[in-house]
């Protein structure tokens, strides 16, 4: 192994492994095994143990999560401690987020604020996350949200939020629909109170607006918190967190992680349906985005695609090594 891979450091006591050039953990990762899988290869015991002590802590300049200090023995990784992508608590989700990439700090600003559910404690909650300092929605139900309308401006300016919430409503139904305003169908609480879009395109425009709104009012590195939920419609399955990502990418974000929230039970509406035709949704997504050009330009999906399209890949052969 080249001896420059590597730089130790002595920083507050905690020797910390950084990669000296724009390397992935796993290319770096695979260079070690192939090192000490080879006959000739001499044990150094101590840059061994240093590896194995400190190689979660590495950081790669092509990462944008805050660092977490390991070496603090409450802080180690089990399967306790660590954080995973999927969880039955929004809440905890956004802890997680707010942990690994805003510092552990609140969120700037919530543009889908409504009655900030997000952040007020109730019974049983285990967190109680801090508010933005910017809150907005477009139907506000709290006295410190300000309203915003669709296809005009966040009333903020070019590049000055580091982190922004969006949580937009996925409910496709006709805002005149006569059972949901009358309340007769149990399954229109989400109607009912977050409002629906109607047609769908109405949707799609709606979500992009609002990614382009929050690109547009980010700082370079700032990073765009997504919940979205794919739903059926109409007997159509309507792919939604699909096309966030899809339009997001198209906008220069970056997609830097992915959380699950997994819903216990969902409302259902017997008497409506006698046969079903799709799954029931019972998983939302939380993207973590990022205004990140530098990594956009690296890991541009529709580009590899585009590229991949224009090959010719029949009779192409795959070199194992």
């Amino acid at each position: 192994m080249k001896e420059d891979a590597f730089i130790l450091e002595i920083t507050n006591n905690q020797e910390i492994v950084q990669i000296q050039e724009p390397i992935t953990i796993i290319e770096e990762s695979l260079k070690i095994r192939e090192q000490k899988m080879r006959k000739d290869y001499i044990s150094n015991e101590k840059f061994d143990e240093e590896v194995d002590k400190t190689f979660h802590n590495i950081i790669a300049e092509e990462t944008s999560c805050s660092s977490i200090d390991y070496e603090d023995e409450t802080l180690k990784l089990t399967n306790d401690t660590i954080i995973r992508n999927p969880s039955y608590s929004q809440k905890e989700i956004l802890k997680n987020i707010m942990t690994l990439y805003n510092n552990g700090e609140a969120f700037d600003c919530d543009i889908t604020a409504s009655q900030l559910k997000f952040y007020l404690k109730n019974r049983g909650d285990e967190y109680e996350l801090p508010v933005p300092k910017h809150l907005f929605d477009v139907y506000p139900q709290s006295e410190e949200v300000k309203q915003i309308v669709p296809f005009q401006k966040i009333p903020m300016p070019d590049n000055s939020l580091g982190s922004i919430v969006f949580d937009p409503p996925f409910v496709i139904s006709p805002k005149t629909c006569k059972s949901a305003l009358e309340g007769k169908d149990k399954s229109c609480l989400m109607f009912k109170r977050f409002s629906s879009f109607y047609p769908v395109s109405e949707l799609y425009y709606n979500y992009y607006w609002w990614l382009k709104e929050s690109y547009r009012t980010l700082k370079e590195d700032g990073i765009l918190v997504v919940k979205c939920m794919s739903t059926v419609s109409g007997g159509y399955q309507h792919n939604s967190e699909e096309y966030v990502f899809m339009a997001a990418m198209s906008l220069g974000f970056y997609c830097v992680d992915k959380f699950i929230l997994n819903a216990k039970a969902r409302l259902i509406s017997g008497a409506k349906y006698k046969k079903q035709c799709h799954s029931r949704k019972y998983t939302s997504v939380f993207y973590v985005f990022q205004k990140n050009s530098k990594m956009l330009n690296k890991y541009n999906y529709f580009e590899l695609i585009n590229k991949i399209k224009e090959s010719n890949l029949e009779g192409m052969v795959w070199e194992l090594k």
